[in-house]
């Protein structure tokens, strides 16, 4: 099996992967605490190794060290060592040390990225749980036993470099994160350099790869900047690195941040920027101030003054030491430990608030990629592509989602396909497995193939059998009728079949996708997506699949 074998194979979400790992990275090894020696050392993976000529960014995180912080008894660390033994067959206690890098990024997608974690005790990967690997076997890739993890945005091969050392990479960093034992380049040299052996926590990044990267960002950032701030702009031209060190003591974090330039006069310059921004943001924050406080009388004097005395505070603190090439912060921030496990508490709510919304955010895009294929369709044709792609009998051979593959940017995919052929001929079916992202739910896990975006199909609704489908036909308005919704896993189907949703007119909202925490995300006919609030009862939504029912529907 080659690598683009293994990374288009079926996939576990990567949050529960991730998730797992940084569980792994931050709690592990509760109780088996590391020698003096093995301490001093800094653990077993070389400072060095792991790190291709082509990275740009690593951390190294030590757990131990960390766990040694009262902040971290609060954590829910009972829940990660049962999870990971229960699902990776690993000790929790056993993760010793951890090393990420990230690659250059080459094309579209995620970058390159791999981890190496170290433990102190045997790993057999034959005890990971079947459900989160792709192939429940290993797989060859050269020489090398694999494990599928991941899924098709962000695959990920696991490999045991040894019985206690654990890779586990996107399918092109997995032979150079193993061949750069002894290599050298930007990062290794900067870790090399900077690294030590106290810091529970180390991120380096190298600047010299991505510096015209950032240049074109802080150029189209410096737009957005008032002109006292626009000078930090030129700070990529004198940034060659950077470097955070996070050591952990009883109930505190001590911080290093070391902005690395290319020389003693680089670093100059870019104190002069650095000092500069910071006195003109207290100068913008107390003008701020001044004009939001009304009161001249003595309780208006004294916010203006408590104004000045937090921003020249936080003037002394945000201004950084200079020695030689490099400038460098510290901070020490002391954590109520109590205060851990509420915040724990409060925030985990909003994380998953924040991954419901991720995900309604990218179910609209592709509705909305969907909708603008079908008025590009339209525009192209003067006609929408109907249901299906028929024969010169009228009969169904592959669906709409293959007929505007062009409009999403598959011209390719497209032309594989015989168009005068049906979706399951010996040719066609074996195109199944190349579904565009277009059509993959960003929540639901289908069977390989499979999609969930479905058109509203009827004699009644915008697109039916036989056509002609036209939007001049829609007289209910095309803002007022929708295109396509996404139904559940049961009623999913091969993206190319020329089946959808079956309206039930006696309940329209039977087997369509309901969103966490509610309502449901649909195309309209215009191309805008909204949210239906079910409250509003299936009979408005009846009335809202209909495209000349003489309903006039404003569920925005």
């Amino acid at each position: 099996m080659n690598l683009s074998t293994v990374a288009n194979c079926r996939f576990l979400s990567p949050a529960v992967y991730t998730a797992a790992f940084l569980l792994m990275a931050l709690v592990g090894g509760v109780c088996d605490a590391q020698s003096d020696d093995e301490r001093a050392s800094g653990g077993s993976i070389v400072d060095s190794a792991y790190l291709p000529p082509t990275s740009i960014a690593t951390a190294r995180i030590r757990p131990q060290l960390l766990l040694e912080s009262e902040i971290f008894q609060w954590m829910p660390i009972e829940v990660a060592e049962a999870w990971t033994q229960e699902a990776l067959g690993l000790d929790l206690r056993s993760v010793q040390d951890v090393r990420f890098v990230l690659n250059f990024p080459a094309g579209r997608g995620a970058p390159p990225m791999g981890f190496v974690i170290r433990l102190s005790q045997p790993f057999d990967p034959a005890g990971i749980d079947p459900e989160l690997l792709a192939v429940e076997d290993p797989q060859m890739v050269g020489q090398r036993q694999v494990y599928a993890l991941g899924d098709r945005q962000m695959p990920f091969l696991l490999h045991a470099l040894d019985p206690q050392t654990i890779l586990i990479a996107s399918p092109a960093m997995l032979e150079p994160m193993i061949l750069a034992e002894d290599a050298t380049g930007e990062l290794a040299d900067l870790v090399a350099t900077e690294s030590s052996d106290q810091p529970a926590v180390e991120i380096g990044i190298g600047m010299l790869m991505l510096r015209p990267i950032a240049m074109q960002m802080a150029q189209q950032a410096g737009e957005d900047l008032p002109p006292p701030m626009r000078r930090l702009t030129e700070v990529p031209n004198y940034l060659d690195a950077i470097w955070v060190n996070v050591s952990a003591n009883q109930a505190t974090f001590h911080t290093e941040l070391r902005l690395i330039a290319s020389d003693d006069g680089a670093a100059e310059k870019l104190q002069d920027i650095v000092d500069e921004a910071i006195v003109n943001a207290r100068d913008m924050f107390v003008q701020q101030m001044d004009a939001e406080v009304d009161d001249d009388g003595p309780i208006g004097q004294a916010q203006r003054a408590y104004a000045r005395r937090l921003a020249d505070g936080m003037l002394a603190m945000m201004q950084p030491q200079r020695e030689g090439d490099r400038l460098l912060y510290e901070a020490e921030s002391g954590v109520s430990v109590a205060a851990v496990g509420v915040l724990t508490g409060l925030l985990m709510p909003a994380v998953q608030a924040a991954r419901n919304a991720a995900r309604r955010v990218a179910t609209a895009n592709n509705l909305k990629q969907i909708g603008l294929a079908m008025h590009n369709y339209h525009s192209a044709y003067r006609k929408l592509p109907g249901p299906a792609i028929v024969d010169e009998n009228g009969k169904p051979l592959l669906s709409w989602r293959v007929a505007v593959l062009p409009f999403v940017e598959q011209q390719a995919l497209y032309e594989q396909f015989h168009l005068d052929e049906p979706w399951d001929s010996p040719h066609n079916i074996q195109l199944i497995d190349q579904m565009p992202d277009v059509y993959r739910d960003p929540e639901i896990e289908t069977d390989p193939g499979e999609t969930i975006y479905h058109a509203m199909v009827d004699d009644k609704a915008l697109q039916k059998h036989g056509g002609p489908n036209r939007f001049r036909d829609c007289l209910d308005g095309l803002s007022n009728t929708i295109m396509a919704v996404q139904v559940t896993k049961e009623n999913a189907v091969p993206w190319t079949a020329p089946i959808d949703f079956e309206i039930d007119w006696d309940d329209p909202l039977a087997g369509i996708k309901r969103m966490e925490p509610g309502g449901i995300q649909v195309l309209m006919a215009d191309g805008a997506v909204l949210v239906f609030d079910e409250s509003l009862g299936a009979e408005t939504f009846k009335k809202m699949i209909t495209r000349a029912g003489g309903e006039i529907i404003d569920a925005r």
